[in-house]
C-alpha cells in the first residue's frame, strides 16, 4: 500500500513539471507545430529535467533503502517506497500522461482548455462589470 500512496504523492509533486509540459507544448502550437510534433518535441525538452529529477531523489534515498548508517533500518521501509513511488511515476509522467493527452485531444471538437479551464497563456478575466 505504501508504494501506491508514494506513488501519487510523487506524482502530484510533479504537477509543476507536468504543467511546464503543457505550456511547452501550448508555445509549439502558437509556432505552427502540429499536434503531434509539439507532442512530441515538449516531451523530448521535458524528459531530461523529469528524469534527472527523479534519478537525483532515488540516488539520495538509495543509502536508507540499502539501510547504511546509524538508525538507517527505522527509515529504510520509506527509502523503498518513496524510491518505488519514483520508479513506477517516471513512466507514468513520460509515456502514459502523453499518450493520454493526445488521445484526448484527437476526440472532434476537443481541444486543450475546453474542459471548462482557460487554456494555458489565456488571459483570465475578472466579474463582468
Amino acid at each position: 500500500m505504501a508504494p501506491v500512496v508514494t506513488t501519487g504523492s510523487s506524482i502530484f509533486s510533479y504537477n509543476i513539471i507536468t504543467i511546464f509540459y503543457f505550456s511547452e507544448y501550448e508555445l509549439l502550437s502558437r509556432e505552427g507545430k502540429s499536434h503531434d510534433e509539439a507532442v512530441v518535441e515538449a516531451g523530448a525538452k521535458r524528459f531530461r529535467p523529469i528524469a534527472m529529477t527523479a534519478i537525483a531523489a532515488i540516488l539520495a534515498l538509495m543509502q536508507l533503502a540499502i539501510g547504511l548508517g546509524q538508525g538507517s533500518t527505522m527509515q529504510q521501509p520509506l527509502a523503498i517506497a518513496i524510491i518505488s513511488g519514483l520508479i513506477v511515476q517516471m513512466p507514468l509522467v513520460l509515456l502514459i500522461m502523453p499518450l493520454a493527452f493526445s488521445v484526448w485531444n484527437r476526440r472532434p471538437g476537443r481541444r486543450m482548455g475546453d474542459a471548462g479551464g482557460p487554456s494555458f497563456g489565456a488571459p483570465v478575466r475578472g466579474p463582468a462589470e
